[in-house]
């Protein structure tokens, strides 16, 4: 079903909703036409788009494991007048029309300085792999922005981000270009409506800033911006307002403002955080941050000031050893943390009001686990393990979080020592 508004009036052109029903935080929310973005919704299932003009656009719901009332809405902007284009979800794929289910997963693997290239079975979680790019010299980090268009690696010794487009089909990666950097660029990362790109340079303690081009994925120098002592982590709330940065020398954790229209960050505040903070996330609803600490085994747990993004901190929470990787499900219930040296996983649940976590289990991973993430879906959970070169895959207790093992696949022919795995939904 294909729904058509029309729209006159008013000054500022905003195009705005909210997503009722089965979910509403965390849905994909693509705008094209005259201009092109995308954006997530908030905890409460609101989004907008600003900075419009007059002219024609569509607005389209995509979360994996779900369907929405209508696959889209046609906005036709006159008079500058803002639009409300809501929608309603549904879990499954009956009675609409499917989101795209998650489909590819990618690996950095710094040995080989390639990007391992994998397809999602959709219904059990296993990778099967597909083909590798080449990359720069070690990346460490690698992630995809949220159209599922654009692949962005990090590599730390040749002080570059490399840029690759998404085959739809296949998965495979075509390289575009490489964007110089810092020193020692450790951590990249999209914002959530897809239109800046950031990384964290670890020696040069500076935030890289770039504009993305919609069509080609190619990114613009914005500008760089002081940090603390060796930047290790970055990301970005839910929203697109603020910015975080875990600085592991200086144990304490810098927030920014996003400006909507550069992405140039402006500095807020700096609050401490554990010893050898080594990896930082927010969860869907915007509300919370947290912080694993490498050197002191803890899981450091912050609120955010919804007005200006500055963060209080709550209680933290004890994990196992050497904790570097940190990550919250779709559903923003659960937190998952890879534990380096006891080759684990940790699992916890969110406290809906307070952000605090509580232990719920921890299971095996390979040898030396350094990055955890969980697909679109919150289905499967994937886990990097550093000594052993593959990549353990895990199903999501949607009640308690917990984990079953699935298998455990290689980082790919030529793949070694990933550092590094994200997924895409697909969803263009």
């Amino acid at each position: 079903m294909l729904m058509f508004v029309m729209v006159t009036g008013c000054s500022t052109p905003v195009i705005s909703g909210t997503v009722t029903g089965a979910v509403s935080s965390g849905v994909l929310i693509t705008l094209s036409g005259d201009k092109s973005s995308s954006t997530t919704t908030d905890y409460s299932g609101k989004y907008s788009f600003t900075g419009l003009e007059n002219g024609n656009y569509t607005v389209t719901p995509s979360l994996a494991g779900y369907t929405f009332n209508s696959t889209s809405t046609t906005v036709s902007i006159v008079n500058n007048n803002d639009q409300v284009a809501n929608f309603t979800a549904t879990a499954g794929t009956s009675g609409g029309v499917s989101s795209s289910a998650p489909k590819f997963a990618y690996a950095a693997n710094s040995v080989t300085n390639n990007i391992s290239v994998y397809t999602i079975n959709q219904t059990t979680g296993v990778l099967t792999y597909v083909t590798s790019a080449a990359a720069g010299l070690n990346p460490v980090s690698v992630t995809v922005n949220p159209s599922g268009e654009f692949v962005y690696a990090a590599n730390e010794y040749s002080d570059t981000i490399s840029v690759y487009t998404i085959d739809q089909s296949s998965g495979a990666l075509t390289y575009v270009t490489s964007m110089a950097t810092g020193s020692y660029p450790v951590s990249v990362t999209v914002d959530p409506l897809g239109n800046f790109v950031y990384a964290a340079n670890e020696y040069s303690n500076t935030i890289s800033v770039y504009t993305i081009d919609q069509s080609s994925g190619a990114l613009t120098y914005v500008t760089s911006v002081a940090t603390g002592s060796d930047p290790v982590s970055i990301t970005i709330d839910y929203l697109g307002r603020f910015a975080y940065v875990a600085n592991s020398a200086d144990y304490n954790i810098w927030a920014y403002t996003i400006d909507q229209n550069t992405g140039a960050l402006t500095y807020v505040m700096s609050i401490a955080a554990g010893n050898n903070p080594s990896s930082i996330t927010i969860g869907p609803s915007g509300k919370f941050v947290y912080v694993a600490n490498a050197g002191l085994n803890t899981i450091s747990v912050y609120t955010i000031d919804q007005s200006n993004g500055a963060l209080t901190v709550g209680t933290p929470v004890a994990t196992e050893s050497y904790p570097v990787s940190i990550t919250v499900d779709p559903s923003g219930k659960f937190v998952y943390v890879a534990n380096e040296y006891s080759n684990t996983i940790s699992v916890y649940t969110i406290d809906q009001s307070s952000g605090a976590l509580t232990y719920v289990t921890s299971v095996a991973t390979g040898s030396y686990p350094v990055s955890v993430t969980v697909d679109p879906s919150g289905k499967f959970v994937y886990v990097a393990n550093l000594n052993s070169s593959n990549i353990s895959v895990y199903t999501i207790d949607q009640t308690t979080g917990a984990l079953t093992y699935v298998t455990s696949g290689s980082a790919g022919t030529a793949g070694v020592d990933p550092q590094c795995v994200t997924t895409t939904t697909g969803a263009i």
